[in-house]
């Protein structure tokens, strides 16, 4: 979405927008939460958490949405990266997150958001192949 707004206003060369793609995995949210054998999280910080899952998860499918319009464009390559990037640091988000939990808080978190994050696979499943069909 970002690649293709950046497109669209011109002010920004082709070049430079690969910075604009999905944020970095910040460093806050893979330490400092509980692994195995430490305190378990608190229901505010799970919370959290998971919304930062759901924001990285809208973003993803944001730039997975720009990566299928520009199927058959020059554009494709670039936006299918960010849109790859995107749904890998999802992904590794939400991993990360289930493997800090408990089994039944794991388990809860895995029927709230499970469902998700398979729904991102597929649709980026559809951006790989894409490519395939033009």
């Amino acid at each position: 979405a970002r690649a293709a707004a950046a497109r669209g206003a011109g002010a920004v060369a082709r070049s430079d927008v690969r910075h604009v793609g999905c944020r970095p995995i910040s460093p806050a949210w893979t330490r400092g939460f509980a692994a195995s054998g430490s305190e378990p999280l608190t229901e505010d910080a799970l919370k959290k958490r998971m919304d930062e899952i759901n924001d990285a998860f809208t973003e993803a499918r944001d730039e997975i949405e720009s990566a299928m319009e520009a199927v058959g464009t020059t554009y494709f390559n670039e936006d299918a990266e960010i849109a790859k990037e995107c749904v890998e640091q999802t992904l590794a988000l939400y991993y990360a997150l289930c493997d800090e939990l408990d089994e039944e808080t794991k388990g809860k978190t895995q029927r709230a958001m499970g469902m998700k994050m398979e729904q991102l696979k597929a649709e980026w499943s559809q951006v790989e192949h894409a490519h395939d069909d033009h």
